[in-house]
């Protein structure tokens, strides 16, 4: 069965709209995905950023080795 040159036109257009919403939706589920990884990045550095860094304790071995140092 063929189709008339303008129905033909339409529905092609008609599948290229229902296309290119199915990619559409795809990357905004994509880029949220992203923003959240981003946020959650954010969030991990800020927690960071406020937690003590003073040394509470410094163990120096007795004879040569490596030092041990521990935060708090």
């Amino acid at each position: 069965m063929k189709r008339t040159g303008a129905r033909a036109d339409y529905e092609d257009i008609g599948e290229e709209i229902y296309r290119l919403r199915e990619d559409k939706q795809k990357l905004q589920l994509e880029s949220a995905g992203r923003d959240e990884q981003k946020k959650r990045i954010t969030d991990m550095g800020t927690f960071l950023r406020e937690q003590p860094t003073a040394l509470t304790e410094y163990d120096h071995p007795p004879q040569g080795g490596c030092a041990a140092l521990s935060g708090g």
